[in-house]
């Protein structure tokens, strides 16, 4: 059975005993009306329960995952060059060619470069920049060049990449992957180098990591990240992925992705996953119901509950075992 938005609501509301402050009628009794404060509830309840069933860890360890919110999407790195204006300090360089209040925390600039292509003869983290028109940035360590001159030709770039549709005067070409709108980014799967026609590893613990080299080269492993050190330098991210080194300018990558659950704002909407599992999203949503009222043990019942028919489930489902990290995939039919 195919459960909508509305029958989740109507079903949840019934389980916790058609509370009075969580009637999700409107004018007419048993037609869900989102507008009025029960169903509006009932739905934020549904859409966390919803993100919990796309994202449930197994007692193993393994974590469930649906074939319906894989994404892929197609990326390009891009260097900015910017131009050396003033050196205030010798772990200092001011540049023009970037964007004011940016925040270039965590980015990378190569001194001297003499195109987007080429490397130059220093390269420093930025771990801080000022608010000016013309950014200085503070770099982790001393400038080996002392106050380089003025005109020099600085390449910046950066390791790691956010995920957001974000574009316009205030951000950099390409400074961002395109994720679609519909779905927050939820871990990365795999990135397929075009260019090297290979795959991307994702980093374990067992391989060694040359976090800190600096210089643009073929990257060959890449992790998730939440934030990056300073920050992301804009609101609105959900998260990312970085590079053991900065990738080639220009270079094209095809990131295959797991996206979180898209929220369900229409009464006729249904959850992009398998049958079987919409029941668990209203269990889920009344034991938040429940802990809210303070129903203690009813509530830590329906928790066992549901972990034991999200084994039954997997069971009835199809099964794919895939990639670095044991990910389990259902199938829809």
């Amino acid at each position: 059975m195919s459960y909508a938005l509305s029958d989740m609501i109507i079903e949840a509301y019934e389980m916790l005993g058609e509370s009075t402050d969580l009637y999700p009628y409107g004018v007419t009794y048993g037609v869900v009306d989102l507008t009025t404060p029960g169903a509006q509830r009932l739905q934020r309840w549904i859409n966390r329960a919803y993100r919990k069933v796309c994202s449930t860890q197994l007692s193993d360890g393994t974590f469930v995952r649906f074939r319906s919110l894989e994404r892929k999407v197609f990326f390009q790195p891009t260097v900015i060059q910017a131009v050396v204006m003033a050196s205030p300090a010798s772990n200092q360089v001011q540049l023009s060619g970037l964007i004011q209040n940016h925040g270039y925390s965590n980015w990378i600039v190569d001194i001297g470069a003499p195109n987007v292509s080429s490397q130059g003869s220093e390269q420093h983290l930025v771990i801080a920049a000022d608010g000016s028109v013309n950014p200085v940035l503070t770099l982790a360590d001393n400038l080996l060049t002392a106050n380089p001159a003025p005109g020099t030709l600085v390449n910046v770039y950066r390791k790691w990449f956010a995920c957001s549709l974000l574009t316009g005067a205030n951000y950099h070409t390409n400074e961002f992957i395109p994720v679609d709108p519909k779905e927050d980014f939820g871990s990365a799967m795999w990135i397929y180098d075009v260019q090297m026609m290979k795959d991307i590893r994702r980093y374990d613990e067992k391989t060694p990591l040359y976090k800190m080299v600096l210089t643009q080269l073929w990257p060959a492993m890449f992790w998730d990240i939440e934030t990056p050190s300073g920050g992301w330098g804009t609101a609105g991210i959900g998260g990312g992925i970085e590079f053991d080194v900065p990738p080639q300018n220009g270079s094209t990558y095809e990131l295959h992705y797991y996206g979180l659950s898209e929220a369900l704002v229409a009464a006729s909407q249904m959850p992009l996953i398998p049958d079987q599992f919409t029941e668990m999203i209203v269990k889920w949503a009344v034991k938040m119901g429940m802990l809210r009222d303070r129903e203690w043990d009813a509530g830590y019942a329906l928790r066992k509950e549901f972990e034991s028919d999200m084994q039954t489930a997997i069971q009835d489902g199809s099964l794919r075992f895939e990639f670095d990290s044991p990910s389990l995939y259902i199938e829809q039919d």
